[in-house]
């Protein structure tokens, strides 16, 4: 058996190699074109129950609570500030923060959304694509905001939603589901 193994420290060609792994597993399910899949969710949208506007709160005891499920040391995104850095600002600072945060009346800046992938390791050897796998590196304090109306918007779905829709809401995940 004859095997050959090409090492390569350029980051253009590990992306590439990365890239050739993985992009077949990203886009495995093709995108349905079916205009008459379409037209059937359309109409089931349309005949969904409709609620009150969900409110959502806006303030500093949420955006704390938020902030304090981020994992200190997980990777800065691309505003360059870490949970832990988050974590340690005073009440003032984040109360400044959390005011220009809701100065953006059409969402965040689009460079703020700007996401990192990078590949871990699952080895602790020279990995081959397979022995790695992505991850997705978002804004500390996107990570945070998102989680602070996320928290909400679930939690008065479980209030609205039929008892046998299950999966991402609170008591009703799959091993809740199973018993």
């Amino acid at each position: 058996m004859v095997t050959q193994h090409i090492e390569t420290r350029n980051a253009r060609d590990i992306a590439g190699k990365l890239t050739e792994y993985w992009a077949p597993l990203w886009r495995r399910n093709p995108k349905c074109e079916d205009e008459d899949h379409w037209l059937e969710f359309d109409n089931l949208i349309q005949i969904l129950p409709t609620h009150d506007i969900l409110e959502i709160e806006i303030s500093l005891m949420m955006f704390k609570s938020a902030i304090d499920k981020l994992k200190p040391f997980a990777a800065p995104g691309i505003d360059g500030i870490s949970a832990f850095e988050l974590q340690t600002l005073p009440d003032s600072l984040l109360q400044q923060l959390l005011d220009t945060l809701g100065h953006f009346e059409d969402g965040f800046p689009e460079w703020f959304m700007i996401a990192r992938t990078f590949p871990l390791n699952k080895t602790d050897s020279i990995p081959l694509s397979s022995q790695t796998r992505p991850i997705t590196v978002l804004s500390q304090i996107y990570r945070a905001w998102g989680a602070m109306i996320c928290h909400q918007v679930l939690q008065k779905w479980n209030s609205i939603l039929p008892s046998g829709i299950t999966g991402l809401l609170p008591t009703r995940g799959s091993h809740f589901a199973a018993s």
